[in-house]
């Protein structure tokens, strides 16, 4: 891990473009090369962050997300600014579009399937996605799904309970937007194809559809 003193870490930042911020400073930024920064802050002084920082993570993750066959970003550096308390990583950007936004665009019955296709290998590889949302998974441009925003995953190094997937069913559905889209879909068909993809017998089509009903 890189370390930078606080007048390097702004120097970087400031020459780049900022795509997301908010009150304690700069997100996500873009590079000239089609590359991201994403920048972590230690939240709380007394945190497993001071340990484990988020961005060494996010790193972590991406390498074991790999190793899957799931697509994901690939870290190319990671640095620390012990003066802020912030870390960075770099990596090249994933081009493609986020699932919310080519839905919004148009409503597609095959996008749908192929993200129940896609939760089905994530859950079936032992990974645990607390942020699942559509906003978190891209098609990209050779229309693939892939993650992003990794920080926070578990690998539970084998298939995941019944428990588990309707726990992370119940995340993406918080977003009223990305649940929407699947009613549209019809629910029963999205999970009937979801045990289908993950080999587990049809009778828990009822748990996953009380679940998140």
């Amino acid at each position: 891990m890189d370390r930078l003193s606080e007048a390097e870490f702004n120097t970087l930042l400031a020459a780049h473009q900022v795509l997301e911020e908010d009150r304690y400073g700069v997100k996500v930024l873009l590079t000239n090369d089609d590359k991201i920064i994403k920048v972590f802050r230690l939240k709380r002084y007394f945190s497993t962050a001071l340990f484990s920082p988020y961005a060494q993570r996010f790193k972590d993750n991406a390498e074991k997300l790999a190793q899957l066959g799931i697509t994901t970003v690939a870290v190319e550096r990671i640095a620390h600014c012990p003066e802020l308390k912030k870390h960075l990583i770099i990596y090249p950007l994933i081009k493609g579009d986020t699932l919310r936004d080519l839905l919004h665009q148009q409503f597609s019955a095959s996008l749908i399937e192929q993200l129940a296709d896609f939760i089905a290998k994530l859950h079936e590889s032992g990974v645990y996605f607390r942020s699942l949302h559509l906003g978190n998974i891209l098609q990209t441009e050779n229309k693939q799904l892939a993650l992003i925003d990794i920080a926070d995953l578990r690998f539970v190094g084998k298939p995941l309970t019944i428990n588990l997937r309707i726990r992370n069913f119940a995340h993406l559905f918080r977003y009223q937007q990305d649940k929407q889209f699947l009613l549209d879909y019809g629910l029963d068909n999205f999970f009937s194809r979801y045990l289908e993809q993950a080999n587990k017998p049809r009778l828990k089509l009822e748990r996953l559809l009380d679940a998140v009903s």
